[in-house]
C-alpha cells in the first residue's frame, strides 16, 4: 500500500478507534503476520475495533479505499487464514 494511502486510512481508522487501538509499526505489527500455520506477510495496518459499530465504520472506510481486510480471532489457522495478503494493501482484525 502507498505510504501516503495508508497513513490517511490509518488517520481515518484511529479517529473511529482511537490512537492506542489502530496501528501500522512493523515492530508492533510482527505479531500479526502469522498463524499457526507455516505462512507469513506484515498487514498495513492492524485495527482492534471494540464494539460492532466500530466494526462497521471500519469497514466502510476500507471499502471505500478498496483495501481488503483480513480477520483475525485466535490466529489458530493452520492453513494460513488469519495472514493478510502480502502486498495487497490489507488491514488484519483482531
Amino acid at each position: 500500500m502507498d505510504a501516503a494511502i495508508r497513513e490517511d486510512l490509518l488517520g481515518r481508522i484511529r479517529g473511529v478507534v482511537g490512537d492506542r487501538f489502530a496501528f501500522a509499526d512493523p515492530y508492533e505489527m510482527r505479531l500479526y503476520q502469522y498463524d499457526a500455520s507455516p505462512e507469513t506477510a506484515l498487514p498495513d495496518i492492524v485495527v482492534i475495533p471494540g464494539t460492532a459499530k466500530e466494526v462497521a465504520q471500519v469497514v466502510k472506510l476500507c471499502a471505500d479505499a478498496a483495501v481488503p481486510i483480513t480477520a483475525r480471532s485466535g490466529a489458530s489457522s493452520l492453513a494460513g487464514g488469519t495472514v493478510p495478503v502480502e502486498g495487497v494493501g490489507s488491514s488484519t482484525w483482531r
